[in-house]
């Protein structure tokens, strides 16, 4: 009886706990190149998961892209950071006939509670063009 009320607690536990594990964010769509103008254009891409978003950009001029610090477009409104499954970035004052390299990126939002927000984990494109 005693081994039988163990086995019964293991599952129990087994069960409780497999509920705990948490799966990684990930990109789930995109990212979709939209309104592609003369020198802007906006990069929609989708994550299962509540998160902020933002693309990294850089020419196409055979430099590793990793050799520098790229600029980051957040997806923001007035300044703060959009918590969403839905990343939309305008990216205005690129050059004409210049081609692009840029990668998305997301940073979950475990808990947003006024000013405290507490991040988890990331999830990014390998890299795209813009050409």
């Amino acid at each position: 009886m005693k081994k039988f009320q163990i086995l019964i607690a293991f599952l129990w536990l087994s069960v409780c706990l497999a509920g705990a594990v948490e799966s990684k964010i990930q990109l789930v769509h995109g990212p979709y190149l939209q309104n592609l103008g003369p020198d802007e254009v906006t990069i929609v891409w989708l994550s299962d998961k509540p998160s902020v978003g933002w693309v990294e950009l850089a020419p196409d001029d055979d430099t590793n892209f990793y050799a520098t610090e790229r600029p980051k477009y957040y997806d923001a409104r007035n300044g703060v950071k959009n918590t969403s499954t839905i990343h939309t970035v305008k990216i205005k004052g690129l050059k004409p006939g210049t081609n692009y390299r840029y990668r998305v990126f997301v940073q979950e939002v475990l808990s947003h509670i006024g000013h405290k927000i507490i991040y988890g984990n990331y999830a990014s494109t390998d890299g795209n063009s813009l050409a």
